[in-house]
């Protein structure tokens, strides 16, 4: 299997930018029978996306504090590269 590149840092994004992608990482999750276009979204974008998505589990629309605390934040890429190599639990 090969891996997507992930780099060293995972760089930080604008809050605009994580909200505008929001909905949009929201229509690539969501299950459904009928085939749509993905709108491709940039590594970055989509992994802090899954960030916000995990700290609403319950459903909800992330606030201005959730969306500036996940656009800013460090996020270190080689634990990414590490979770990724590891086999999934069945």
């Amino acid at each position: 299997m090969v891996l997507p590149m992930v780099p060293d840092m995972i760089p930080p994004i604008s809050i605009d930018e994580l909200k505008e992608a929001w909905p949009a990482y929201l229509a690539r999750t969501e299950r459904t029978n009928v085939k749509k276009a993905v709108i491709p979204l940039p590594l970055p974008v989509s992994i802090r996306c899954r960030i916000m998505q995990t700290f609403l589990k319950s459903g909800g629309e992330p606030t201005e504090l959730l969306l500036a605390i996940v656009a800013q934040m460090p996020l270190d890429g080689s634990l990414l590269k590490d979770e990724m190599q590891r086999p999934l639990s069945l």
